[in-house]
């Protein structure tokens, strides 16, 4: 049964609270049809830059294929965006052989600059994966991603799950999908049946 409801455009990563999902499926059918296509044109877009040049400017700053800031990114002060993106330039990037390098990586060089956190690098490492064609193996755990594990009953005090210790309803997005999944529909999610109502 499919929701007819009105997804109004979101900001950062959240529906409303009002929105009537009864299963883990219906929250999954709901982000393939209503967010999913955010996600496959920033792939796109980074996938198609045409130079490391230009993959360091638009992932150290949090740009969106529409050339605007990501909304998980949007109260990072620009001086923090700056000194990433001066950071990104001296990194071995091309050196990482998977996402799990690459993310490591940017943890241990990005992690240290004042206002930068663990949304910022994570993000930041999927953008620049997308280029090398990289995808996570693991849904890695910060903010509303965290959070939303924590509703599905999962200990959070780990930085990553693996995705086939999700319920079945979940694995047939992409590591980073169910991460994107997860932190829009936390406050639906329950380690239950199915969703908070």
């Amino acid at each position: 049964m499919g929701c007819n409801i009105d997804i109004k455009k979101r900001k950062g990563c959240s529906v409303g609270k009002n929105l009537k999902l009864n299963t883990y499926e219906d929250i999954v059918q709901n982000y393939l049809q209503y967010h999913k296509k955010n996600t496959d044109d920033e792939r796109e877009f980074y996938s198609s830059l045409p130079d490391v040049i230009s993959l360091i400017r638009y992932a150290g700053s949090a740009k969106t294929y529409k050339n605007k800031r990501h909304s998980h990114q949007y109260r990072l002060k620009q001086v923090a965006l700056n000194a990433a993106t001066l950071k990104l330039n001296t990194l071995p990037i091309c050196d990482c052989k998977d996402f799990q390098e690459l993310h490591q990586l940017l943890c241990d060089e990005l992690l240290p600059i004042c206002g930068i956190g663990p949304l910022m690098v994570y993000d930041t490492a999927v953008r620049i994966g997308f280029y090398f064609g990289f995808e996570p193996e693991y849904v890695y755990l910060h903010a509303g991603t965290k959070e939303g594990a924590k509703n599905l009953g999962f200990n959070t005090s780990r930085d990553k799950i693996h995705i086939s210790e999700f319920p079945e309803d979940f694995q047939v997005l992409k590591p980073n999908e169910l991460e994107d999944c997860l932190c829009i529909y936390k406050t639906h999610l329950t380690r239950n049946y199915g969703v908070n109502n």
